[in-house]
């Protein structure tokens, strides 16, 4: 596994930047915590759904192979990288599923732990901080939903995002959202419970509602948020337009929002091949949609209200229809940190893979923050997916890398971004000749590890431990030489090839 950290240059003629992160070495081993469970590349991939506590503690659900058994788990890591052993049954809580899609967690105002999922049935579940079950929900701390023959927590649209299936209410009561099938009908239901785990039966009818393919059902939305007076806002999106409906408390229609409790808005576009949705601290929901254009990725956002309209302050008129420079730009994860939007993603090669993960910053009017990085984004080490900030601006990510044929590992990381500590930068000084030669030495009173060269798209054409390079392979052009050093700090050098 490299430990190197990688960066990708977008400039023009005469722009060219200098990025400033670092591996935090006081987490786990040089910066990474490796999950004790391998995963099986036969039961999905993908990172760790992940919560990042108060004390900057996080919670980490996650699928392994577990005594020869695939199972999904739930574990507390410390701040310093290691595993909280003093949580759950040695720092674990485990689950009889293969894959933590297939279950949402949230964090009560108390920290009691709510988890939701599985299938057949579906479980909603209490623990106390410590990981241990809250006895004073449901039975010893599990809510068996066992009201239709085949219930599912998770769904296979085509949406890649949050499932938004698990909403922990204002008013302590606790909604779940989950696909069933019987022998005559099939759909989804959305049930209310107390903050014991009892059935609220003042929701819906008796602490339920339906919907399925007929008029009758009771709403139609996929994905749900509570609204900025305290309601249920319901979200549903499709090729041609999206939809808001708003639920008071009791499950029925609040007809004092848009039309007869719901709002549907047309987009200025179709034929998206990928969709993802947040809800901001304002409230506001960004929404990205991807598009797959003559062999590339487009991006493009939507900033919604808390009313459910387009907020025409963003962007163009409420869209961003920008992919900053980077051709194949494929962005998954939101985050709202300090009043910026963070997203991260990866950048997708010809061959249609994954290659380098990105983190990009976007001021709250639309536009990309040049000021970070001083070209608003940069390459994630490594690769992976944002996870959050911690109080003290470190950046935890997720990702995991191939063992063999069968077997992925999945880890944590932590980095320090000094950009947002406001660090005073230290540039290390190096020496080169420049416009380069056939011969380009780099010398340093630092010891060079490795030094990759890109191009002026950002590809990475050249990598080597040697501080001398043949540079007769280059074309004339821009170059960016991305040098690391063993003390695992790093500096940018503008080449110039003639």
């Amino acid at each position: 596994m490299s430990r190197f950290f990688r960066i990708i240059l977008f400039f023009t003629i005469s722009c060219v930047f200098s990025q400033n992160v670092v591996v935090d070495n006081s987490f786990g081993n040089n910066g990474i915590l490796e999950l004790p469970f391998d995963r099986l590349i036969t039961n999905g991939g993908g990172s760790a759904k992940s919560i990042i506590l108060e004390n900057d503690q996080i919670l980490v659900l996650q699928g392994g192979q577990i005594d020869g058994v695939t199972k999904s788990y739930l574990t507390k890591i410390n701040q310093n990288g290691t595993i909280d052993t003093t949580f759950g049954t040695n720092g674990f809580i485990f689950f009889n599923y293969y894959t933590p899609y297939e279950f949402s967690i949230k964090i009560q105002s108390d920290n009691k732990i709510v988890v939701f999922g599985g299938h057949n049935p579906v479980k909603l579940y209490r623990f106390l901080e410590n990981g241990q079950p809250d006895l004073e929900f449901g039975n010893n701390g599990l809510v068996l939903v066992t009201n239709v023959s085949n219930s599912y927590a998770h769904d296979t649209t085509s949406f890649n995002g949050e499932r938004h299936n698990l909403l922990l209410l204002e008013n302590g009561k606790i909604l779940i959202h989950y696909k069933f099938s019987n022998l005559s009908t099939s759909g989804y239901k959305l049930k209310c419970f107390n903050s014991d785990g009892s059935p609220n039966t003042f929701f819906g009818i008796n602490s339920e509602l339906t919907k399925n393919n007929s008029s009758t059902s009771d709403y139609i939305s996929e994905f749900f948020f509570e609204s900025a007076d305290n309601k249920i806002l319901g979200f549903s999106s499709n090729n041609t337009s999206y939809i808001f409906e708003k639920l008071n408390l009791d499950g029925s229609l609040d007809l004092s929002y848009g039309n007869n409790g719901t709002l549907s808005v047309n987009l200025p576009f179709s034929n998206q091949y990928h969709w993802n949705i947040s809800q901001d601290h304002l409230n506001r929901f960004f929404v990205t949609y991807s598009f797959f254009v003559n062999n590339q990725y487009i991006i493009k956002y939507i900033r919604i209200n808390s009313e459910g309209d387009i907020d025409t302050s963003f962007g163009s008129n409420g869209i961003l229809e920008n992919n900053f420079g980077i051709q194949n730009l494929f962005l998954l994860d939101h985050i709202v940190y300090n009043g910026k939007y963070y997203s991260s993603g990866s950048i997708i090669n010809n061959d249609f893979e994954l290659t380098d993960s990105i983190l990009l910053r976007i001021n709250d009017n639309g536009t990309l923050d040049e000021s970070y990085h001083d070209i608003g984004y940069f390459i994630i080490p490594d690769g992976g997916s944002l996870i959050g900030f911690q109080n003290d601006d470190k950046i935890l990510l997720s990702d995991q890398y191939t063992i063999n044929e069968t077997t992925r590992k999945l880890f944590i990381k932590r980095i320090i971004d000094q950009t947002l500590a406001n660090k005073d930068f230290s540039f290390v000084d190096v020496h080169y000749q420049n416009p380069i030669s056939e011969n380009l030495k780099f010398s340093s009173k630092k010891n060079i590890n490795k030094i990759l060269i890109f191009n002026s798209l950002g590809q990475k054409v050249f990598e080597s431990k040697n501080s001398t390079i043949e540079t007769s392979i280059f074309p004339k052009g821009i170059y960016l030489a991305n040098i690391e050093f063993e003390d695992n700090t790093f500096t940018s050098k503008k080449l110039i090839k003639n």
